[in-house]
């Protein structure tokens, strides 16, 4: 695991790892919901608390990409 942020309500994480994925953990329980494969490395992921469900992932590059992630954490 390489980044991590919790979501705004608490009840998740979103992971960020080397092997290129972006995984979303319920805390509750341990288990991973769900795994995102990327085509590159997420460096950091930041919680967008003004949006639930809204996440930033930035990569090597200078690029940020938002994940919107409400359907999956609601």
């Amino acid at each position: 695991m390489l980044s991590v942020a919790f979501s705004p309500e608490g009840s998740r994480i979103i992971s960020g790892s080397l092997d290129q994925t972006i995984k979303i953990w319920d805390i509750q329980t341990g288990q991973c919901i769900k795994t995102i494969p990327l085509l590159w490395i997420p460096l950091d992921i930041k919680a967008m608390p003004g949006k639930p469900g809204v996440f930033a992932a930035a990569n090597g590059n200078g690029t940020v990409t938002l994940f919107d992630f409400r359907e999956i954490i609601s």
